[in-house]
């Protein structure tokens, strides 16, 4: 199985600037920051209504609970949003009509109530990288890096998981990546 690119810091300001430039930049900045804070696969990101992430009261919620029609795996699980991705959505939100709680939270102008599709969400982020020059990049490096940075902060295996859905420990092991760096590191502690 090949794994999906992790961009670097450099490649992901390359794609952050490009998209400032494009319509619907709030909502594809905050597209990109759901995924990579949130480690969701497409099918995930595309599931999301206004609902899931907006408490009764408009504010934007602390943990999504994706229910086991909106996962890969069948299975429910919540989703955090940490303080970085809370101010992302609050200010893509700021901007939105919302006309309905069963709303997409990524409305296109196809369809502003269902919004995008997985496969919608894909060919998106096929066609974002192949616009900054990017190759052997997809949408799943943004969940590959999601769970590559928790293991590199040191961060449990099975918190990993249960952040990233996955019952497996192999089903992780496919997304980590190790940097000479690291090893360097690694040994340097010894």
């Amino acid at each position: 199985m090949k794994k999906a690119r992790i961009l670097s810091k450099q490649e992901l300001r390359r794609v952050l600037d490009h998209i400032a430039t494009r319509p619907h930049s709030a909502r594809n900045r905050a597209l990109i920051c759901t995924m990579r804070y949130a480690g969701l696969r497409a099918c995930e990101a595309a599931s999301l209504k206004m609902k899931d992430v907006l408490d009764a009261q408009g504010e934007i919620k602390i943990e999504i609970y994706l229910t086991a029609q909106q996962t890969k795996g069948k299975s429910g699980r919540s989703v955090l949003i940490n303080s970085k991705l809370s101010k992302e959505l609050s200010t893509y939100l700021q901007g939105m009509t919302i006309i309905s709680p069963e709303q997409s939270l990524w409305p296109t102008q196809k369809n502003s109530i269902r919004g995008f599709t997985a496969n919608g969400i894909s060919g998106f982020f096929c066609r974002l990288f192949k616009e900054v020059g990017l190759e052997g990049v997809s949408s799943h490096g943004f969940r590959r890096e999601f769970i590559t940075t928790l293991a590199n902060h040191s961060i449990g295996i099975h918190t990993i998981m249960s952040l990233s859905g996955h019952r497996r420990l192999s089903s992780v092991q496919e997304y980590l990546s190790v940097t000479d760096e690291q090893k360097r590191r690694a040994v340097e502690m010894l």
